[in-house]
């Protein structure tokens, strides 16, 4: 798990077994970096996890910012996803799961 400034945690799901910490550790390290570095800052991911999650789970309408925060957010964690795991090498299945962390 990598928590990210407090506002969130990210962790490598159902990659296969026998990974190493260090490696994990890594590649969720590099997830963060690129999803923030394609967010335009890593400050940004908390608002975009935000509204990403108040449009899978709410009826509340979104805004033209929310809407484009989303759009923003579907390709960084494609980026993040593919710079993430080009060291390990690609297993079918596994995912980053982003958690807002809350206080």
């Amino acid at each position: 798990m990598h928590a990210v400034d407090a506002i969130c945690t990210v962790t490598l799901r159902d990659y296969p077994e026998g990974l190493p910490a260090q490696a994990r550790h890594a590649a969720e390290a590099i997830y963060v970096k690129e999803l923030g570095r394609t967010l335009g800052a890593v400050s940004r991911i908390g608002p975009a996890l935000d509204a990403v999650v108040a449009l899978e789970f709410t009826n509340a309408p979104i805004s033209d910012e929310e809407l484009a925060l989303i759009r923003q957010w579907d390709y960084a964690a494609m980026a993040a996803r593919q710079a993430a795991l080009q060291y390990l090498g690609e297993a079918r299945g596994c995912h980053f799961d982003v958690q807002r962390l809350h206080f």
